[in-house]
């Protein structure tokens, strides 16, 4: 038996020696939060219930007015009570929102991922840090580990089937810490969701926020050392895309897919994934106006779009959409859809998250 494979399994298990930098001990995807698809900062509107923000990340502040939120990607600027991680989630209540409803930040499990996980020890590690102005109970926050019994659903959205959580609660000063949290699987478990749960209190301020890095659920009852799920920065991103894809339009010469004319308006487009996706997308993420896009025609230039492209369908492994022009194309004949300069704000996102 190697070195690694006794300090990831006997050693971890036993309190002993600390586990090396092993890809695959993390079963927490874009634990550092250096993959942002989405966006660096993120809105969240009233009234969301698994929104999603940093990759495979989702906030949720349930159905009341006055609890507007916001996820940003921060530098975590501290070498010292942290290890050498570049990025934190900020968590933070909007400036003037009144609510004391809270947010819940939370990464879902699928069932594949989580049935190897049944009937273990588990620990779960992270470090965080709150703002000058934060709100939350007790300047607390809680760790909520929900699991279930059924497959790949929703637990914001649809509840699990048969529910049953664990929690604890964490001290937050404003420097950063590292806190643990273990307990052992049911046998019966097939999905679960880790979540981050702040409360709050009267108006927010400027500074009503918690930062959070370095999250780490891992099997055993002992927290080793802070990896990524990969353990590279292609792997993590490649892990974050199995969920959600977005292409964005930064360089001329730059095309999101290929596609045929099928009339002199019309034309399909299939734009390829780079990982295989959990499932097929149902739809298409699109922003900005129709002129943010343009089919190539038969003469070899740029007609802009009249419409945003729509969804035509989603594979695994690609996706389809129909881009519309005013006239100038010919059935038939090839063409690509890009975005319209370099300035363009096109984009097409295509999610297959739980």
């Amino acid at each position: 038996m190697s070195r690694a494979q006794l300090t990831s399994t006997t050693q971890q298990d036993s309190g002993g020696a600390v586990a090396p930098f092993l890809a695959g001990k993390n079963k927490i995807i874009n634990g550092d939060f250096g993959i942002w698809q989405r966006g660096t900062s993120i809105a969240v509107a009233n009234n969301q219930y698994s929104y999603y923000t940093t990759d495979h990340w989702s906030l949720t502040n349930g159905a009341v007015s006055g609890n507007a939120w916001t996820v940003s990607r921060q530098s975590t600027n501290d070498t010292t009570n942290l290890p050498s991680i570049q990025y934190c989630a900020r968590v933070q209540r909007n400036s003037g929102q009144t609510s004391g409803s809270g947010s819940y930040f939370s990464q879902p499990f699928e069932t594949a991922a989580t049935i190897p996980l049944a009937g273990k020890t588990i620990t779960i590690s992270f470090y965080a840090r709150k703002g000058a102005d934060f709100t939350g109970g007790s300047s607390a926050i809680s760790c909520y580990l929900f699991t279930g019994t059924g497959t790949d659903e929703n637990y914001w959205t649809a509840g699990y089937t048969g529910s049953a959580s664990v929690s604890s609660s964490f001290l937050l000063t404003t420097t950063w810490q590292r806190f643990t949290f273990t307990t052992t699987l049911a046998l019966t478990v097939k999905e679960m969701t880790c979540t981050f749960f702040q409360s709050a209190s009267g108006t927010a301020a400027t500074n009503d926020y918690y930062e959070i890095t370095g999250v780490q659920l891992e099997a055993g009852s002992v927290a080793t050392p802070f990896t990524t799920a990969s353990n590279t920065l292609q792997g993590e991103l490649a892990l974050a895309q199995r969920y959600y894809f977005r292409q964005s339009f930064v360089a001329a010469s730059q095309h999101f897919g290929l596609g045929q004319c099928f009339s002199s308006t019309q034309a399909y487009a299939v734009i390829p994934f780079p990982v295989t996706m959990r499932t097929a997308p149902t739809s298409v993420e699109t922003t900005g106006s129709a002129g943010d896009y343009i089919l190539l025609n038969s003469a070899a230039s740029g007609v802009t779009c009249t419409a945003v492209p729509t969804f035509s369908a989603g594979w695994n492994n690609a996706g389809q959409v129909v881009a519309t022009v005013g006239s100038g194309l010919t059935a038939g004949n090839a063409t690509k859809l890009g975005g319209l300069n370099a300035t363009s704000a096109a984009y097409l996102g295509w999610s297959a998250e739980l």
